[in-house]
């Protein structure tokens, strides 16, 4: 098995594998939202690190006015000035040999007046750690991240990956299997939507095509990510943060 490992620097944050559940999800009628099998293995993608402190972060024309319930915290700054509020996980990570870390803001978790910036660093030599940067987008609009909260979401990803797909836009009458698969879903989904009662199409999220075949050895419903094991030894550091980013 691959190793991710966590060396804790100074502070408080917490990680956990990102959960299925939102609370945005739990309160759409039915919970409708549960049946779409990406969204929900997309909630599940990597590890959420978790705020030590309660965060409130206004942003007003000369800056922003940060507020922390710990005036020695070092979770969070305007390290770049402007409307950027950067967080500090507190932990430089390292992978195995050929594999980055993403680091990017909770999936599927908006906020309303900031978004999520996101990065790439190559954690299985960098021995830096890093910050997690937010833009704020609307003045005068206070932000709140509460202590618990994640702020943050890591994923490894295998360098070099990406560069090895050769990107092409074919018809689809091309690829007659396919063509035929998504007709039949097409016609389907026209159907459904069109009826009085809206009903739950499983196919996808029971690994069968439209035709309802089985096709799909590792199809996957739901993720099961590894718990950070603590094998830290003795009383926490008291580190200076130093403003984590690489230059």
């Amino acid at each position: 098995m691959l190793k991710l490992t966590s060396f804790h620097l100074y502070g408080k944050t917490t990680i956990a594998p990102a959960p299925l559940k939102r609370a945005w999800l739990d309160r759409l009628p039915q919970k409708f939202g549960y049946r779409c099998l990406p969204l929900t293995m997309g909630n599940q993608l990597g590890w959420e690190i978790n705020c030590s402190h309660h965060v409130t972060a206004t942003l007003t024309e000369s800056g922003i006015e940060i507020d922390v319930d710990d005036d020695k915290q070092q979770l969070v700054d305007n390290h770049f000035g402007g409307n950027i509020l950067s967080f500090y996980p507190g932990f430089l990570f390292r992978t195995p040999p050929g594999w980055d870390l993403l680091i990017t803001g909770p999936s599927n978790r908006p906020k309303h007046g900031i978004s999520p910036l996101t990065a790439l660093i190559e954690s299985d030599w960098a021995s830096y750690s890093f910050s997690m940067n937010w833009v704020m987008t609307e003045v005068g609009t206070q932000v709140t991240f509460a202590q618990g909260e994640a702020f943050c979401q890591i994923v490894p990803i295998q360098r070099g990956l990406n560069s090895q797909f050769e990107a092409q836009i074919c018809d689809l009458d091309s690829d007659l299997k396919t063509k035929s698969e998504y007709e039949a879903w097409s016609k389907s989904r026209k159907s459904t939507l069109n009826a009085d009662v809206i009903t739950w199409d499983k196919k996808y999220h029971q690994g069968l095509t439209p035709l309802g075949e089985t096709n799909v050895a590792d199809h996957q419903r739901s993720l099961s990510l590894s718990e950070f094991i603590d094998r830290r030894q003795g009383e926490d550091p008291e580190l200076d943060n130093q403003s984590d980013t690489p230059t």
